[in-house]
């Protein structure tokens, strides 16, 4: 009888410890889509280490980010309502991404909660506090193998992540994102959105580099995905230098993304094969149907190799 009652109360907080957490989740989206802030952020990733700034405006027309380089040399990317602008001033190189998805990273939290919750539980694990500031932390964690954990830090008053962390089967973290310092104005000037000066660099627009066709039916089938992956996005990118089509499929879950890009070999050229890893992102490269097919995304290496693995040219294409 004891044992039963047990069972039924741990049953019980589990599920009120979700509930809290999915809330916690939905307010969080909201907030960092519709605060303006101001902070400074740490990130590492693997041996990769980078503090950044990052500003974040929201008016009657939209979001608008800066991002601003405060290790190594100075960088700078500027995402507004159409472009995403990327400055290098070792180089003196702008590149200018038309039409770039409305995502940025890797402060930004996916809208879609109800997505999430179908491959992936939620859990209240604690407090803490960041940034002088008191947190909940929230984990979400997958219902398979062929995803990470995350753990979210979420600010009690303003509801806007202040951390978080990619974290693998094995408990060991692969990627974090730590807020430092940061405000959270009722208006933020246009003048701090203005980029540095970079009328003398050369200046890249990827328009012009290439001609991409968008939602292209593809040539290649995709045999196996972690349960819950639909396409995002199927484009082909045509070079005008070589005249080599690119084609470039994303699938997501709601939470991680992964891309394949497949791409002829040339005639006399080796094709490229192998594995890289930068903490939570894991790259494979095969070669299949006279093609490179190299899979990138944030999930576990077997997870990448088995979908690089399952890629072929649909059948009726077959020589």
């Amino acid at each position: 009888m004891l044992t039963a009652i047990a069972v039924q109360v741990e049953a019980a907080d589990k599920e009120n410890s979700a509930t809290d957490a999915r809330k916690i989740l939905e307010k969080m989206s909201v907030a960092m889509h519709s605060l303006n802030y101001d902070g400074v952020f740490v990130y590492s990733s693997g041996n990769k280490l980078d503090s950044m700034r990052i500003i974040h405006k929201v008016d009657e027309q939209g979001e608008v980010e800066r991002l601003i380089s405060l290790t190594g040399s100075s960088r700078e990317v500027v995402r507004d309502r159409q472009d995403v602008t990327c400055i290098y001033s070792d180089n003196q190189t702008v590149m200018v991404n038309k039409g770039a998805p409305n995502k940025f990273l890797p402060t930004n939290f996916p809208e879609s909660i109800a997505r999430i919750s179908e491959h992936y539980r939620f859990a209240m694990v604690g407090d803490d506090r960041v940034a002088g500031r008191e947190t909940h932390i929230v984990e979400v964690m997958p219902n398979d193998e062929h995803r990470y954990v995350y753990r979210l830090w979420v600010d009690k008053e303003t509801n806007l992540m202040l951390k978080s962390a990619i974290v693998n089967m094995q408990e060991q973290i692969l990627e974090t994102v730590l807020f430092t310092q940061i405000d959270v104005p009722l208006e933020i000037s246009n003048d701090l959105m203005t980029p540095m000066n970079a009328v003398d660099y050369s200046w890249h627009t990827n328009e012009k580099s290439h001609k991409q066709t968008d939602q292209v039916e593809s040539k290649w089938n995709v045999g196996w995905l972690p349960v819950g992956f639909s396409m995002e996005s199927n484009n082909q990118q045509v070079f005008a230098e070589k005249q080599q089509i690119l084609e470039h499929l994303m699938y997501s879950d709601g939470l991680a993304t992964v891309s394949l890009f497949i791409e002829a070999v040339e005639e006399g050229e080796a094709p490229m094969s192998g594995y890289v890893a930068q903490g939570a992102v894991n790259a494979f490269t095969i070669s299949t149907d006279q093609c490179q097919v190299t899979v990138v995304g944030e999930l576990p290496a077997k997870t990448i190799h088995q979908i690089a693995a399952s890629v072929s040219l649909k059948s009726t294409l077959k020589k």
